[in-house]
Protein backbone atom coordinates (compact mmCIF):
# COMPACT_ATOMS: atom_id res chain seq x y z
CA UNK A 1 0.00 0.00 0.00
CA UNK A 2 0.98 3.86 -1.05
CA UNK A 3 2.37 5.73 1.49
CA UNK A 4 -0.09 8.84 1.70
CA UNK A 5 3.00 11.19 2.51
CA UNK A 6 4.49 10.73 -0.76
CA UNK A 7 5.36 13.81 -2.78
CA UNK A 8 3.52 13.48 -6.30
CA UNK A 9 5.08 14.24 -9.63
CA UNK A 10 6.12 17.94 -9.97
CA UNK A 11 5.94 18.57 -6.17
CA UNK A 12 9.41 19.76 -4.62
CA UNK A 13 10.50 19.50 -1.50
CA UNK A 14 11.94 22.69 0.53
CA UNK A 15 15.91 22.63 0.60
CA UNK A 16 17.27 20.88 3.86
CA UNK A 17 20.08 22.82 5.39
CA UNK A 18 22.56 20.99 6.78
CA UNK A 19 23.40 20.19 10.47
CA UNK A 20 22.11 17.33 12.73
CA UNK A 21 18.28 16.42 13.61
CA UNK A 22 17.14 18.77 16.30
CA UNK A 23 13.77 17.29 16.54
CA UNK A 24 11.14 14.47 15.87
CA UNK A 25 8.29 17.06 15.16
CA UNK A 26 8.00 15.19 11.38
CA UNK A 27 6.74 12.07 13.26
CA UNK A 28 4.44 14.46 15.84
CA UNK A 29 2.60 15.89 12.78
CA UNK A 30 2.47 12.97 10.86
CA UNK A 31 0.02 11.60 13.58
CA UNK A 32 -2.36 14.36 13.79
CA UNK A 33 -2.61 14.35 10.02
CA UNK A 34 -3.71 10.85 10.20
CA UNK A 35 -6.30 12.02 12.39
CA UNK A 36 -6.98 15.66 10.29
CA UNK A 37 -7.13 13.02 7.41
CA UNK A 38 -9.32 10.66 8.83
CA UNK A 39 -11.47 12.86 10.52
CA UNK A 40 -12.41 15.29 7.41
CA UNK A 41 -13.02 12.06 5.49
CA UNK A 42 -15.71 10.95 7.61
CA UNK A 43 -17.53 14.12 8.22
CA UNK A 44 -19.51 14.33 4.91
CA UNK A 45 -21.21 10.84 5.14
CA UNK A 46 -21.18 11.62 9.23
CA UNK A 47 -23.65 14.76 8.32
CA UNK A 48 -25.86 12.39 5.41
CA UNK A 49 -26.34 10.58 8.20
CA UNK A 50 -28.72 12.20 10.09
CA UNK A 51 -32.10 12.01 8.71
CA UNK A 52 -34.50 14.78 7.88
CA UNK A 53 -36.18 16.18 10.86
CA UNK A 54 -34.01 13.94 13.04
CA UNK A 55 -32.98 16.88 15.48
CA UNK A 56 -31.11 14.79 17.80
CA UNK A 57 -28.85 13.15 15.33
CA UNK A 58 -28.04 16.57 13.97
CA UNK A 59 -27.09 17.99 17.32
CA UNK A 60 -24.70 15.48 18.19
CA UNK A 61 -22.97 14.73 15.16
CA UNK A 62 -22.80 18.60 14.28
CA UNK A 63 -20.99 19.00 18.14
CA UNK A 64 -18.49 16.13 16.70
CA UNK A 65 -17.75 18.24 13.67
CA UNK A 66 -17.64 21.34 16.03
CA UNK A 67 -14.56 19.57 17.84
CA UNK A 68 -12.68 18.40 14.50
CA UNK A 69 -12.83 22.21 13.35
CA UNK A 70 -11.52 23.40 16.68
CA UNK A 71 -8.83 20.94 16.43
CA UNK A 72 -8.15 21.59 12.85
CA UNK A 73 -8.23 25.71 13.33
CA UNK A 74 -6.31 25.52 16.81
CA UNK A 75 -3.66 23.04 15.54
CA UNK A 76 -3.33 25.76 12.31
CA UNK A 77 -2.95 28.47 14.28
CA UNK A 78 -0.51 26.93 16.69
CA UNK A 79 1.63 26.44 13.30
CA UNK A 80 1.30 30.10 12.29
CA UNK A 81 2.52 31.54 15.71
CA UNK A 82 5.24 28.79 17.18
CA UNK A 83 6.32 27.32 13.91
CA UNK A 84 6.66 28.67 10.56
CA UNK A 85 7.96 32.32 11.15
CA UNK A 86 11.11 30.23 12.92
CA UNK A 87 11.11 28.22 9.62
CA UNK A 88 11.38 31.00 7.31
CA UNK A 89 13.81 32.98 9.72
CA UNK A 90 16.25 30.05 10.30
CA UNK A 91 15.62 28.42 6.69
CA UNK A 92 15.30 31.55 4.44
CA UNK A 93 15.22 29.00 1.32
CA UNK A 94 12.23 27.75 2.12
CA UNK A 95 10.03 31.25 1.98
CA UNK A 96 7.99 29.73 -1.39
CA UNK A 97 7.18 26.40 0.56
CA UNK A 98 6.48 28.12 3.49
CA UNK A 99 4.11 30.98 1.98
CA UNK A 100 2.27 27.78 0.23
CA UNK A 101 1.75 26.50 3.60
CA UNK A 102 0.47 29.49 5.28
CA UNK A 103 -2.15 30.06 2.26
CA UNK A 104 -3.19 26.58 2.67
CA UNK A 105 -4.03 27.80 6.23
CA UNK A 106 -5.88 30.86 4.89
CA UNK A 107 -8.34 28.84 2.37
CA UNK A 108 -8.66 26.15 4.62
CA UNK A 109 -9.97 28.43 7.97
CA UNK A 110 -11.81 30.81 5.31
CA UNK A 111 -14.06 27.04 4.26
CA UNK A 112 -14.35 25.94 8.03
CA UNK A 113 -16.12 29.40 9.29
CA UNK A 114 -17.94 29.70 5.73
CA UNK A 115 -20.17 26.69 6.47
CA UNK A 116 -19.55 26.98 10.66
CA UNK A 117 -23.15 29.05 10.34
CA UNK A 118 -25.03 26.53 8.14
CA UNK A 119 -23.33 23.84 10.66
CA UNK A 120 -24.97 25.53 13.80
CA UNK A 121 -28.45 25.81 12.53
CA UNK A 122 -28.43 22.37 10.79
CA UNK A 123 -27.74 20.93 14.47
CA UNK A 124 -31.27 22.78 15.73
CA UNK A 125 -33.55 22.17 12.57
CA UNK A 126 -32.29 19.30 11.23
CA UNK A 127 -32.99 20.54 7.43
CA UNK A 128 -32.69 18.59 4.53
CA UNK A 129 -31.52 21.49 2.75
CA UNK A 130 -29.02 22.80 5.31
CA UNK A 131 -27.61 19.10 5.73
CA UNK A 132 -26.57 19.27 1.73
CA UNK A 133 -25.06 22.14 2.08
CA UNK A 134 -23.02 21.47 5.05
CA UNK A 135 -21.96 18.29 3.39
CA UNK A 136 -20.81 19.79 0.34
CA UNK A 137 -19.21 22.39 2.13
CA UNK A 138 -16.70 19.77 4.42
CA UNK A 139 -16.24 17.92 1.00
CA UNK A 140 -14.69 20.92 -0.27
CA UNK A 141 -12.88 21.67 3.34
CA UNK A 142 -11.30 17.99 2.63
CA UNK A 143 -9.83 18.68 -0.78
CA UNK A 144 -8.01 21.45 0.21
CA UNK A 145 -7.01 19.59 3.23
CA UNK A 146 -5.54 16.46 1.56
CA UNK A 147 -3.51 18.38 -0.29
CA UNK A 148 -2.15 20.15 2.61
CA UNK A 149 -1.55 17.61 5.21
CA UNK A 150 0.38 15.63 2.50
CA UNK A 151 2.94 18.52 1.20
CA UNK A 152 3.70 19.74 4.53
CA UNK A 153 4.93 16.40 5.68
CA UNK A 154 6.64 15.97 2.61
CA UNK A 155 7.77 19.27 1.49
CA UNK A 156 8.64 21.55 4.81
CA UNK A 157 8.76 19.49 8.08
CA UNK A 158 12.08 17.94 7.15
CA UNK A 159 13.69 21.33 7.14
CA UNK A 160 11.47 21.70 10.55
CA UNK A 161 13.26 19.02 12.21
CA UNK A 162 16.60 20.45 11.65
CA UNK A 163 16.20 24.18 12.95
CA UNK A 164 13.36 23.83 15.41
CA UNK A 165 14.56 21.73 19.17
CA UNK A 166 11.78 19.63 20.70
CA UNK A 167 11.60 22.45 23.06
CA UNK A 168 10.32 24.88 20.44
CA UNK A 169 7.84 22.27 19.17
CA UNK A 170 6.34 21.70 23.02
CA UNK A 171 5.31 25.36 22.67
CA UNK A 172 3.45 24.84 20.18
CA UNK A 173 1.63 21.51 21.01
CA UNK A 174 1.04 23.27 24.41
CA UNK A 175 -0.63 26.57 22.29
CA UNK A 176 -3.39 23.90 21.66
CA UNK A 177 -3.76 21.84 24.85
CA UNK A 178 -4.50 25.62 26.76
CA UNK A 179 -7.09 26.03 24.25
CA UNK A 180 -9.11 22.62 24.58
CA UNK A 181 -11.29 21.47 27.04
CA UNK A 182 -9.57 18.74 29.49
CA UNK A 183 -12.57 16.42 28.89
CA UNK A 184 -12.19 16.96 25.52
CA UNK A 185 -8.31 16.46 25.61
CA UNK A 186 -9.17 12.24 26.80
CA UNK A 187 -11.56 11.81 23.41
CA UNK A 188 -9.14 13.54 21.51
CA UNK A 189 -5.97 11.54 22.74
CA UNK A 190 -8.29 8.35 21.77
CA UNK A 191 -8.96 9.33 17.89
CA UNK A 192 -4.79 10.14 17.46
CA UNK A 193 -4.09 6.81 19.04
CA UNK A 194 -6.95 5.32 16.94
CA UNK A 195 -5.58 6.47 13.47
CA UNK A 196 -2.75 5.63 13.94
CA UNK A 197 -0.16 2.60 13.54
CA UNK A 198 0.22 0.97 16.59
CA UNK A 199 3.66 1.77 18.54
CA UNK A 200 5.17 2.44 21.62
CA UNK A 201 2.21 5.32 22.41
CA UNK A 202 -0.03 2.15 21.95
CA UNK A 203 -3.67 2.35 23.86
CA UNK A 204 -2.30 -0.40 26.36
CA UNK A 205 -0.72 2.77 28.37
CA UNK A 206 -3.98 4.58 29.05
CA UNK A 207 -6.45 3.51 32.24
CA UNK A 208 -9.91 4.53 30.32
CA UNK A 209 -11.52 3.00 27.49
CA UNK A 210 -10.98 6.28 24.98
CA UNK A 211 -13.63 5.94 22.48
CA UNK A 212 -14.23 7.47 19.66
CA UNK A 213 -17.66 9.45 19.34
CA UNK A 214 -17.61 9.88 15.82
CA UNK A 215 -18.14 5.68 14.74
CA UNK A 216 -20.80 5.86 12.56
CA UNK A 217 -21.45 2.24 12.70
CA UNK A 218 -22.71 3.04 16.32
CA UNK A 219 -20.33 0.77 17.44
CA UNK A 220 -19.11 1.95 21.34
CA UNK A 221 -19.40 0.93 24.71
CA UNK A 222 -22.64 1.71 27.09
CA UNK A 223 -21.56 2.32 30.45
CA UNK A 224 -23.96 -0.51 31.69
CA UNK A 225 -21.46 -2.45 29.32
CA UNK A 226 -18.01 -0.93 30.81
CA UNK A 227 -18.68 -1.57 34.32
CA UNK A 228 -18.66 -5.78 32.98
CA UNK A 229 -15.40 -4.93 31.62
CA UNK A 230 -11.73 -4.55 33.45
CA UNK A 231 -8.55 -3.17 31.61
CA UNK A 232 -6.07 -5.61 31.24
CA UNK A 233 -3.03 -2.92 30.80
CA UNK A 234 0.45 -1.95 32.00
CA UNK A 235 -0.37 0.32 35.57
CA UNK A 236 0.34 -0.42 38.79
CA UNK A 237 -1.60 -2.81 40.69
CA UNK A 238 -3.06 -0.06 43.03
CA UNK A 239 -4.68 1.37 39.85
CA UNK A 240 -5.92 -1.35 38.05
CA UNK A 241 -9.47 -1.16 37.23
CA UNK A 242 -10.51 -4.32 38.80
CA UNK A 243 -14.66 -5.60 39.85
CA UNK A 244 -17.51 -4.87 38.85
CA UNK A 245 -18.20 -1.13 38.63
CA UNK A 246 -14.72 0.36 39.21
CA UNK A 247 -14.55 1.61 35.86
CA UNK A 248 -17.55 3.75 36.26
CA UNK A 249 -16.69 5.37 39.36
CA UNK A 250 -12.98 5.83 38.02
CA UNK A 251 -15.14 8.16 35.18
CA UNK A 252 -17.45 9.88 37.78
CA UNK A 253 -14.56 10.60 39.84
CA UNK A 254 -12.74 12.04 37.20
CA UNK A 255 -15.54 13.85 35.88
CA UNK A 256 -15.69 12.43 32.67
CA UNK A 257 -18.77 12.29 30.87
CA UNK A 258 -20.22 9.43 29.06
CA UNK A 259 -20.40 11.64 26.09
CA UNK A 260 -16.62 13.17 26.43
CA UNK A 261 -15.85 9.52 26.20
CA UNK A 262 -17.89 8.85 23.09
CA UNK A 263 -19.83 6.23 25.06
CA UNK A 264 -23.34 7.60 25.41
CA UNK A 265 -26.42 5.60 24.38
CA UNK A 266 -24.24 3.08 22.66
CA UNK A 267 -24.05 -0.88 22.45
CA UNK A 268 -20.38 -3.19 22.25
CA UNK A 269 -21.50 -4.71 19.13
CA UNK A 270 -19.44 -4.19 16.02
CA UNK A 271 -17.04 -2.14 18.04
CA UNK A 272 -14.28 -1.50 15.74
CA UNK A 273 -10.49 -3.13 15.58
CA UNK A 274 -8.56 -0.40 17.60
CA UNK A 275 -10.94 -0.61 20.53
CA UNK A 276 -10.42 -4.42 20.77
CA UNK A 277 -6.47 -3.20 21.59
CA UNK A 278 -7.48 -1.99 24.75
CA UNK A 279 -7.65 -5.93 25.78
CA UNK A 280 -10.72 -5.28 27.47
CA UNK A 281 -11.98 -8.73 28.67
CA UNK A 282 -15.51 -9.53 30.69
CA UNK A 283 -14.31 -9.54 34.36
CA UNK A 284 -14.93 -13.29 35.29
CA UNK A 285 -17.44 -14.59 37.63
CA UNK A 286 -16.50 -15.98 41.05
CA UNK A 287 -18.57 -18.68 42.11
CA UNK A 288 -19.75 -18.58 45.46
CA UNK A 289 -17.68 -21.27 48.24
CA UNK A 290 -19.98 -24.15 48.83
CA UNK A 291 -20.14 -24.81 51.89
CA UNK A 292 -18.53 -28.61 52.82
Amino acid sequence: MTDFFTMNPGETAAPVPPGPVLSSGSTGIRRVHRFLLWAYGEAPNLVRSAAQGDASRAAYVGEVLGNFDKVLLIHQEGQDLHMYPQVAERAPATASHVEQMLDHHRQIRERVQSIEPVRKRWMQTADAADRDVLAKGYEDVQSVLEEHLRREVTEVMPVVDRVMTETELKAMIQHGVRQHDKKFLVTYLGMILATNPPGKYSLGRFPLPLVSPTASSGAGCTASNTRRFSLDARFPKRSRLQGRGKCERVRRKAGISERALGVEGRTTAGCPGWVRRFRLRPTPTVPKHRKS
